[in-house]
């Protein structure tokens, strides 16, 4: 049996997968990481020599693991009668507590094949950016500063300038909102206009030289095998910037791409050096 461990929401991707693996008749059973933390009943029981696990898929039946994602989110809903600031430190608690659980749950299926890592899915960044300039690859100037004269300095040194989240992207929505009224990160532009609102002392905010896109690719990477794919999205405004701000009514348009025997070694050696 095949086990799917995912999200319960913005998972279309993964929804795909499972269409062809029901197309195919696949053995397979998907947890998502809300799961547990739902009405569905289910038990960890240790003091014997093997854990016996109640409601989740018996480890000894699992040959292939795939690991797309887990739980995110807060974990703690609104209270009036808590502070926010008492609700925000039980919320950290809740996770720390949930995040020990999901290690010790994930290595119960040690044995299986694993595609895709628990342990190596929260890439930093910035630690891509150093392994890329390691294997060869050209990184565009980067900066990492609290300060706004640094980012002036920046900005002035390489005339255009975006700024993106050190991490990854979020998605804010209230509670009882629909998705329209969600509040979304992109990669954006600082301009000295931007700039100057700021104050002098900020949050460490990521900056980055701006290099005008000619071709947008994103790369599929399984097992060693890169799949690339081009987007068109370097014509249109709304897309120049941050492909991920979709026009559905214009869609940027994507076809199959390929790279050269060395820029495909690079690639293949920088994913190794990440362990992806």
């Amino acid at each position: 049996m095949s086990l799917l461990l995912s999200h319960d929401q913005l998972e279309s991707s993964t929804d795909a997968v499972i269409d062809w693996l029901d197309h195919f008749g696949a053995n397979y059973t998907r947890v998502i990481g809300a799961d547990l933390l739902g009405t569905d009943s289910w038990s960890l029981t240790l003091g014997q020599p093997d854990p016996v696990l109640q409601g989740l898929p018996d480890p000894k039946e699992v040959e292939v693991v795939w690991f797309r994602r887990w739980q995110r989110g807060s974990l703690v809903g609104t209270n009036q009668f808590v502070s926010d600031q008492t609700t925000d430190k039980l919320d950290r608690h809740l996770k720390r507590e949930f995040g020990k659980l999901s290690q010790y749950l994930f290595s119960l299926y040690q044995d299986a094949y694993w595609l895709g890592d628990y342990k190596s899915a929260d890439i930093n960044k910035l630690q891509v950016l150093q392994v890329a300039t390691e294997v060869g690859f050209t990184i565009p100037p980067t900066c990492i500063s609290n300060s706004k004269e640094a980012l002036a300095s920046f900005l002035q040194q390489h005339g255009r300038a975006i700024v993106k989240p050190i991490g990854d992207t979020d998605m804010f929505r209230e509670e009882g909102a629909d998705e329209s009224s969600m509040l979304t990160m992109y990669t954006e532009e600082l301009t000295p206009e931007v700039l100057e609102q700021a104050p002098s002392h900020f949050f460490p905010t990521l900056c980055q030289a701006r290099v005008d896109k000619l071709l947008e690719y994103r790369v599929f990477y399984l097992e060693g095998e890169l799949y690339p794919m081009s987007i068109f999205s370097q014509s249109h405004t709304q897309t120049s910037t941050d492909f991920r701000k979709y026009d559905q009514a214009h869609p940027n348009r994507r076809g199959l791409a390929s790279f050269d025997e060395h820029t495909t070694a690079q690639l293949r050696q920088l994913m190794q050096q990440l362990q992806l």
